[in-house]
């Protein structure tokens, strides 16, 4: 298995994790609460930081020319951002958002009404799981079109 993999792999299960247990601190006192997630907050502020250190890639946008990506190798690419495609996103953003609340919702009531006794902890491994499912699909995808210059409107090299 590839170091790409794994960084996909192990980036999606914290993303996960993390989610869990912002979930995990609803049954908590509102300080302990607060604590904790700004605790978790500064983890990814961190973790993101580190990251992007070591990323050599450097964007550029323009409102003529859209998105300038410059690569680590040299290469330049344009990429065009449309509006149709902006708004979209916004959308299935949005939707996504209010659609896992409003499950998160119904699964705790769910989990209260059947007397479960931690049923926060209970939704934050449900939630967790699937924040990691999502968040491993769209990592294999990313890394799969970036590994393929045909996707990312380079050319592709000739074998010889």
């Amino acid at each position: 298995m590839s170091a790409d993999y794994l960084r996909a792999v192990g980036s999606a299960v914290a993303e996960g994790a993390l989610t869990g247990a912002w979930i995990a601190t609803g049954e908590l006192p509102q300080a302990q609460r607060r604590a904790l997630r700004l605790g978790a907050t500064a983890v990814v502020v961190v973790s993101g930081w580190v990251a992007s250190a070591r990323d050599r890639t450097e964007y550029h946008y323009t409102v003529g020319e859209g998105l300038m990506v410059r690569h680590p190798d040299g290469t330049e690419e344009r990429r065009p951002v449309r509006k149709a495609s902006l708004a979209a996103t916004a959308l299935f953003g949005t939707g996504m958002i209010i659609g896992r609340r409003q499950l998160e919702k119904r699964w705790l009531a769910r989990l209260a009404e059947q007397g479960h006794t931690h049923p926060h902890r209970a939704l934050a491994l449900r939630i967790g799981m699937l924040a990691m499912a999502g968040a491993l699909g769209r990592r294999l995808i990313a890394m799969n079109e970036a590994a393929d210059p045909a996707r990312r409107g380079a050319p592709a090299e000739k074998n010889p």
